[in-house]
């Protein structure tokens, strides 16, 4: 016996391997932009993910990422007191305002690395880790590799322009995604850093707001880092995390990179804009609920007359809102007394075409065979409802 369930669900297809996404329209005001799911991995919109570019302060999402792998292995904590050297005040942009002889935990150097962009603090931070910032580099080649990123030119820990040649550290928008997508798997705390409003050390006299210019635009944002030179112009890598609705959709948490943007007010509306389309477009929708039944059996002769059936496994899907779903349901034939958690059939979802999941349907509640009793309790009911029907008795 089989049944189809149309769900109407919208989803513009889009293939692991493809190469061809979706625009949103603002190639214009960057050099590059990439909207991705955190969880599948699927890329939802971009515009030339593959060209290397500058990425300035970007690069702090991966020194942060070694420091961390560093940290978890053992090989220093965050308790650690790190002496300020000379050559770590000496670095322009971007500053945590450290001064020579201080003891600053590598805690808030990481934290002032993501959270102010402090280029101090990173070199601090990697020369604490590997003895140089030239060896700390090494560590964020081999992690560049390990993460299978295509096209990479590394020279230092913060992202700063080297003084003798003005060369920058480099990569591509996707590899950008890489790195922020394997970073929140890894070490998903960088995202509680990455929120926090601003840093206040009262006694330093240090006080500095967040660089991320989304914190206080959207709601749901909670990271991650921005950056800029004058090469790299205005960059962003964004997290945002969008709620669902019980027993609808599950949480949705998008990764948006703005790479090269004119300006400041440019690389805000870009990032916005990539925000917007991914919690107007997308969702993940809960096609199947295990707790939800989505099919009947009626029995004739049964004590009750029917029950509902239920998916084993629950089933969601990340979809866009053009999306065409069908569910088919496959009965077998059920005989009295049924037990309760029988396999009744079988439950398939397929996505254009193609079966993306399937699982057993199974009752909640045993059904026995009527007795007479029963049996002329039903009999007569069913004869009042009938005529119910006709006369519309009150």
């Amino acid at each position: 016996m089989k049944r189809f369930l149309l769900i109407t669900i919208i989803f513009c297809m889009i293939f692991a391997n493809s190469t061809s996404f979706a625009s949103i329209g603002y190639e214009n005001k960057s050099k590059a932009y990439l909207l991705a799911d955190f969880d599948t991995g699927e890329i939802l919109a971009s515009y030339n993910v593959d060209e290397q570019l500058e990425i300035a302060s970007i690069s702090k999402l991966l020194s942060y990422y070694v420091a961390m792998d560093a940290v978890k292995e053992g090989r220093v904590s965050l308790s650690d007191k790190v002496v300020i050297g000379e050559d770590a005040v000496q670095l322009t942009g971007s500053s945590y305002k450290l001064k020579v002889g201080e003891l600053i935990t590598l805690d808030k150097l990481m934290k002032a690395s993501i959270i102010i962009s402090g280029n101090d603090a990173t070199y601090a931070m990697a020369k604490h880790i590997a003895g140089t910032e030239t060896k700390f580099v090494d560590l964020m080649k081999a992690k560049a590799k390990e993460l299978n990123l295509s096209n990479v030119d590394l020279y230092n820990s913060s992202g700063l322009p080297l003084t003798n040649n003005g060369i920058q550290n480099k990569m591509t928008t996707r590899d950008v995604y890489k790195i922020a997508r394997g970073l929140l798997k890894t070490h998903p705390e960088v995202l509680e850093i990455s929120r926090i409003p601003f840093i206040s050390e009262p006694s330093r006299k240090f006080f500095e707001m967040n660089t991320n210019p989304l914190l206080k635009v959207v709601e749901e944002v909670s990271g991650l880092k921005t950056g800029s030179t004058l090469k790299a112009g205005y960059c962003f890598v964004s997290s945002v995390n969008i709620k669902g609705q019980p027993r609808r959709t599950e949480d949705l948490r998008l990764i948006g990179i703005v790479m090269g943007s004119r300006n400041y007010e440019d690389r805000l509306q870009v990032s916005k804009a990539l925000v917007d389309y991914g919690r107007e477009n997308y969702s993940n929708k809960i096609i199947l609920h295990n707790e939800l039944p989505i099919e009947k059996l009626e029995f004739s002769n049964g004590n009750p007359k029917s029950i509902d059936l239920y998916p084993v496994k629950g089933f969601t899907k990340l979809v866009s809102k053009d999306s065409d779903v069908k569910v088919n349901i496959d009965l077998v034939e059920a005989t009295l007394p049924l037990k309760n958690n029988t396999n009744l059939g079988k439950v398939r979802v397929y996505e254009n075409g193609v079966e993306v999941f399937s699982t057993s349907l199974i009752n909640k509640r045993g059904v026995e065979e009527a007795d007479l009793v029963t049996k002329v309790l039903q009999f007569y009911g069913t004869l009042y409802k009938n005529a119910e029907a006709i006369y519309k008795i009150d």
